[in-house]
């Protein structure tokens, strides 16, 4: 990702190493309480369908809208029976009609350097994004006449980022603000809503529903006299031995709690203002920082150090003079440390014979354990290189070594030329690189130019990023949409019915535009020319086929301006193209082609009709040719012709379609 926004990532730090993101992303909620029972109405006598419909109806008409929420993880270790609760994130929002939005997602990390927090905010005329990720770049673009849930954060990869965590499990509240479509599902993978037990949050009484998902079961509690949403427990079940792989926990939930919600309150303007700090630039799009440079004591003499041999020879800076040095400072208890000795004993026995390089491993255990324990798990590792012990820890305070694994390189002058924390795992690159060293080549040198290079490259791609005129200033006339009038009154004339003896299964209706008739697909198994008046000039039967139901009719004309006519249907696995109605129809695919196609990855029935369409119209090139048909597999059309060759479309992972040639039908 350019800017390095990783919202889903932040949970990963709250479920006792497990992953909340992929439980997020699974459908989100924690564990209902199954112990009141579950009552068919409400007081009022709403049902829990009803319920939930009030619920999105004072949203959907809401003009303006504030709270702020939190995310908690709830736990009860079994070995003491006591409930925990740890809030891991929370957000504020504070929304008007139509177009105007400040949003706030901030990570409660105990390390402010590194916890994630984004914001957006739309005053009407302009939305401007923030990411701390991008601590000196404010994204601004102007601001749509309405906000939605796919618009309201224009800086795609701040989009991404957030919306990689679907929006009714992340604040459906907002979902429910942005959305006008009524008949637009809020949780479209839940079902079976329940009503369960009222119960007091706070001093508020809430109703409860509880809906089946995939993951779980997700429970909504709303306030019984505003119908606000007040907690949403999110789904986890399936995650439960993921989450708490040990069996630690008696009990699990995660849910999210939404306070000081105000409905329909004047909101003053300044609170949809994100201010431009004055270090800041407005950017077109985020531009990830530059990389970090390399330590600033690269190229630089090391200080004097002193480890010892497994037989507890002295050892220091003076006894590998002239030498290229090797350091890999490792210990007993460290995994990674483990995973990476194999692949370092290479690297060693490239060099082993070598007296130009001096090669070790630094163990960094104390005392406590022994040198022959040292020794022994390197080479049950796969580790051959001789073994130092830095007892007295003064890597951590000559070296700067902070971790393990960490590889120290040194050229023969006793300088700084390499300092890597963590896991390597490349051993071909190390091996060249100290080969550089052996050389006598400078890595610190060329480390230091290349990352002043970029440095360069970043302030070009920031500079090109960066907005530097008015032109979202602008003020932008709006235009003034009126209310919305439907007619009181329709009057509707009768101008003629078919009979039944015309017409048996009357199916879709196709009018040919400039042309004076009409066709209508008769029980999907004939196509029925009429014209205006309703006369039959004629009918046109299609091959037997075993499915006849929903079928549809599409035309269009070819780059010579020649007419054809497609006829087909959801579930028919095959389609009929003529070049003129009357004419024998082309069928695709046969009996033996279609047997075939069932293992292809389908297309939807209309996309393939779309594509047919398309393909006939694209230009003179296709001439009259039959330029295309289409097949299908068990969900629909999957296949299609270009001059009686057949291709076959497989969407990849990526979306895009490919049409390797099959061969002629």
């Amino acid at each position: 990702m350019a800017a390095n926004l990783r919202l889903s990532q932040i949970f990963n730090t709250y479920l006792c190493g497990a992953t909340l993101g992929l439980a997020l992303l699974l459908g989100c909620s924690g564990s209902p309480d199954a112990s009141a029972p579950a009552t068919p109405t409400t007081s009022g006598g709403d049902s829990a369908t009803e319920l939930l419909e009030k619920m999105q109806a004072v949203y959907r008409g809401a003009k303006s809208y504030t709270a702020n929420s939190r995310y908690v993880r709830s736990i009860v270790l079994r070995e003491d029976g006591i409930e925990r609760e740890t809030p891991f994130f929370q957000m504020s929002l504070a929304y008007e009609r139509p177009n105007r939005i400040r949003f706030r997602f901030q990570e409660a990390s105990a390390n402010p350097a590194t916890e994630q927090n984004y914001e957006v905010a739309s005053n009407g005329t302009h939305v401007r994004s923030a990411a701390s990720s991008v601590p000196d770049q404010i994204h601004e673009a102007l601001a749509p006449l309405a906000l939605t849930p796919e618009n309201f954060i224009p800086e795609p990869e701040m989009r991404a980022a957030i919306l990689g965590v679907s929006l009714e499990n992340l604040n459906p509240p907002l979902l429910m603000l942005l959305t006008d479509e009524a008949e637009r599902a809020v949780f479209p993978e839940d079902s079976n809503p329940k009503l369960l037990g009222e119960k007091k949050l706070g001093e508020d009484n809430c109703f409860r529903v509880s809906l089946s998902n995939p993951a779980g079961k997700r429970v909504l509690w709303i306030d019984t006299q505003s119908y606000l949403l007040r907690r949403m427990e999110l789904p986890i079940e399936t995650e439960r031995k993921m989450l708490d792989p040990n069996d630690r926990f008696s009990r699990i939930s995660i849910y999210v709690d939404f306070d000081d919600c105000v409905v329909d309150a004047e909101i003053e303007g300044a609170a949809f203002e994100l201010e431009i700090p004055e270090q800041a630039r407005r950017v077109r799009r985020f531009v990830p920082p530059a990389p970090p440079g390399p330590s600033p004591d690269m190229g630089e003499p090391v200080d004097d150090f002193m480890f010892t041999t497994l037989e507890g020879k002295e050892v220091n800076k003076e006894t590998f003079a002239g030498k290229v040095v090797v350091f890999d400072f490792w210990h007993t208890h460290c995994p990674p440390c483990r995973s990476q000795t194999p692949l370092l004993d290479q690297v060693y026995k490239h060099f082993k014979g070598n007296d130009q390089v001096a090669f070790y491993a630094v163990s960094t255990d104390p005392a406590r354990i022994s040198s022959g324990n040292v020794a022994k798990t390197l080479l049950a590792w796969g580790g051959e290189m001789p073994v130092l012990r830095d007892i007295e820890g003064l890597s951590y305070e000559k070296l700067n070594v902070r971790v393990t694994p960490t590889l120290v390189l040194l050229s023969g002058d006793g300088r700084l030329q390499m300092f890597h924390r963590g896991l390597h795992s490349d051993p071909a690159s190390l091996t060249a690189e100290i080969q550089k060293l052996v050389d006598g080549k400078d890595l610190a040198a060329a480390a230091i130019a290349r990352h002043e290079e970029q440095l360069k490259e970043y302030e070009r791609t920031l500079d090109a990023a960066t907005i530097k005129d008015s032109r979202v200033e602008i003020k932008v006339s709006r235009p003034e949409v009126p209310p919305q009038k439907l007619p009181e009154h329709l009057q509707l004339e009768q101008v003629w019915q078919s009979s039944p003896e015309e017409l048996k299964q009357p199916g879709d209706v196709l009018a040919i535009e400039g042309e004076l008739r009409i066709l209508v697909l008769d029980a999907g198994s004939e196509i029925v020319e009429m014209d205006p008046t309703g006369k039959v000039l004629g009918r046109h039967a299609l091959p037997e086929h075993p499915e006849q139901r929903n079928g549809f009719l599409r035309t269009a004309l070819d780059g010579e301006g020649l007419r054809w006519y497609l006829a087909s249907g959801v579930g028919w696995q095959q389609v009929f193209v003529l070049i003129r109605i009357g004419s024998p129809s082309f069928l695709f695919p046969t009996n033996l082609i279609r047997e075939l196609a069932r293992c292809f990855w389908p297309i939807s029935q209309d996309r393939a009709s779309s594509l047919c369409m398309s393909a006939i119209g694209e230009g003179s090139a296709y001439k009259a040719e039959p330029s295309m048909a289409a097949g299908s597999g068990p969900t629909g059309v999957l296949a299609m012709c270009y001059r009686l060759s057949v291709a076959r479309w497989i969407k990849n992972r990526t979306g895009k379609f490919g049409v390797p040639a099959l061969g002629a039908p």
